[in-house]
């Protein structure tokens, strides 16, 4: 899809086997399901969402402003998000963009659990009321002006640039 849009809709979107090119899905309405499997997106998802779910995919973009549920799942993403209940990332490659950063606002739970290579992954002045990371190297800055009610580390690396 290059010229099509699809935005203000309330729906299940499934995208398999595909190749999204920039601005085409954004504003979507919840309850909103989008699923990703085997595809590429650039410029990403946008909109409130019950469920944005990503795997074995490349996803390169804006994310939700508001979701219920995220998984990545054995993708290379590089994805910003303003808030989210629940977000798992699993075996996530980070792609890297010039030093720009991936970034979460608020999250209530976010699970890290494996990373291919390190994340570049900004909290800046984000609120995430749990944040468990296993099997991954974070690159600094980690932690800026973050307010974090649990957090839990096992087998992560702490790097500086």
């Amino acid at each position: 899809m290059e010229n099509g849009v699809i935005a203000y809709s309330e729906l299940q979107f499934h995208i398999k086997d595909s190749d999204l090119s920039p601005h085409g899905i954004h504003s979507l309405n919840y309850p909103t399901e989008v699923l990703i499997e085997n595809s590429r997106v650039i410029g990403g998802v946008g909109g409130e969402l019950k469920s944005l779910i990503i795997r074995n995919s490349h996803f390169e973009g804006q994310g939700p402003q508001r979701a219920d549920y995220v998984l990545v799942e054995d993708s290379a993403i590089h994805i910003n998000m303003s808030k989210a209940v629940f977000a798992h990332f699993k075996n996530i490659k980070h792609i890297d963009r010039n030093s720009k950063s991936m970034g979460i606002g608020t999250a209530k739970n976010l699970v890290i659990d494996g990373c291919q290579n390190p994340l570049d992954l900004t909290l800046w002045k984000s609120h995430i009321g749990n944040l468990f990371v296993r099997n991954c190297e974070l690159i600094d800055p980690f932690f800026e002006d973050v307010r974090v009610g649990q957090m839990q580390l096992c087998n992560v690396q702490l790097s500086l640039n």
